[in-house]
């Protein structure tokens, strides 16, 4: 239920007996290669019990994370192989399949999922949204590049559109018509960003990465313009900052890789930012510290559904087993 990336997750159905939490997956990178997967706790930034972090061997690290509608599968850019994906538990982080996909024509850079069908839309360096299946089943150019030598950093599945952020001559953030794809049409443009983000309300949320000071931007798509979270900003060695909605608690979570500010002990953290609050505040939910140069270079998220959508989703199951108990007698 993540308006996203970010590419961060868990099992949670409260019928499973599974612990509900609102979880999100980050990808850490090394300077040596040796990056891993964690997940934690979006309330408290605690590691998720029972989740082993996927670890790679040097210079293997990954850059794309996004997981299942219901919460059971993580699927991660295959490390060492740019042109692959694996699967993995998202509950315990147990490998289950090394090559979910293979043979991409180019590097995959950001993914998310359509809650709706559970397929992928994955940012692809060459053909802009590549789309893939549950199943597997893979249509690399189903969403155009935004123009020759342009590619897709992140996307978000919202509205029945996907969105990514382009890096172009114009750095536009570009629509796709679900399920039709084809040629984009641009939201807005004129910033370099890394992913978008949509809050409930419609309010598109992206990263400011290009000038030496960083900061998460809302925008007004009518204008093409946006306003500056002014007492969130990030100093210079940025990479692929993901930007998160969580819509069960209206916070936006941002990975920040290699931030020197506001944490001068550390590079990298996840904070979670108050887009309800008339100055939005920031709370510090991880702090890396002062590893040799790790940074978050992918995240994505995993929402439980809300009580109401679990009442509606019991009801509908009870109905059709009420309908076929009566066909049956």
């Amino acid at each position: 239920m993540f308006r996203q990336i970010l590419t961060s997750v868990l099992v949670v159905t409260g019928l499973a007996g599974v612990a509900q939490a609102d979880i999100i997956y980050v990808a850490q990178r090394n300077a040596d290669g040796a990056g891993a997967v964690y997940a934690y706790d979006t309330a408290d930034g605690s590691a998720l019990s029972g989740f082993a972090p996927i670890t790679y061997t040097a210079g293997n690290n990954t850059s794309a994370l996004a997981v299942s509608p219901n919460g059971t599968i993580l699927y991660v850019r295959k490390p060492g192989d740019a042109n692959a994906i694996s699967t993995y538990n998202a509950a315990t982080g147990a490998l289950l399949n090394a090559n979910f996909v293979t043979g991409l024509a180019n590097t995959i850079n950001g993914m998310s999922v359509d809650p709706a069908t559970g397929n992928l839309y994955a940012a692809n360096r060459i053909y802009g949204v590549t789309r893939i299946t549950p199943a597997g089943a893979v249509n690399e150019n189903w969403g155009a590049p935004v123009s020759t030598g342009a590619y897709p950093e992140g996307t978000v599945v919202y509205n029945g559109k996907v969105y990514a952020a382009q890096a172009n001559s114009t750095n536009p953030v570009v629509s796709y018509p679900l399920p039709g794809g084809g040629s984009p049409t641009t939201v807005v443009s004129g910033v370099r960003s890394d992913w978008p983000a949509f809050d409930d309300n419609g309010s598109l949320y992206t990263i400011e990465a290009s000038a030496s000071t960083k900061y998460v931007q809302k925008w007004n798509v009518a204008t093409n313009t946006h306003a500056n979270f002014g007492n969130f900003g990030f100093t210079t060695n940025m990479y692929a900052t993901p930007i998160l909605y969580n819509e069960n608690d209206g916070f936006l979570y941002v990975a920040a890789p290699k931030t020197k500010y506001p944490i001068s002990s550390g590079y990298s953290g996840i904070y979670k930012i108050d887009t309800n609050a008339a100055s939005p505040s920031y709370i510090t939910l991880v702090d890396t510290g002062a590893a040799p140069y790790p940074y978050f270079a992918a995240a994505t998220l995993y929402a439980i559904p809300e009580p109401s959508t679990l009442v509606l989703l019991a009801g509908g199951l009870l109905g059709l087993l009420a309908y076929a108990w009566r066909k049956r007698k």
